[in-house]
C-alpha cells in the first residue's frame, strides 16, 4: 500500500487534477513503468495542513480507518 501525504504528491503520482477532497477516502491504483502490477494508494491530508486546520483531524482519522480496513481486509 502507498499513502500519499497531501495533494501535491497525490496529483503527481496519480496523474490527476483533482483536489484533496475528491482524492481522499478512496482507494486508487498506482502503477509506473517499473511495476508489474498496480498497488493500492490512499491520499491523506498533509500533516502541516492538519496543524493549520485542526478541524480536518476528524476527516484524517476516518481516512486512517479506511486504510486500516484495506490492509486488514
Amino acid at each position: 500500500h502507498l499513502v500519499l501525504l497531501g495533494v501535491v504528491p497525490a496529483k503527481l503520482l496519480l496523474e490527476t487534477g483533482d483536489g484533496i477532497s475528491r482524492l481522499r477516502q478512496r482507494k486508487h491504483a498506482y502503477k509506473n513503468a517499473y511495476m508489474d502490477a498496480p498497488i493500492d494508494a490512499f491520499v491523506l491530508f498533509h500533516p502541516k495542513n492538519l496543524i493549520q486546520t485542526p478541524n480536518q483531524k476528524a476527516f484524517a482519522w476516518q481516512d486512517l480507518l479506511t486504510i486500516k480496513a484495506a490492509i486488514e481486509g
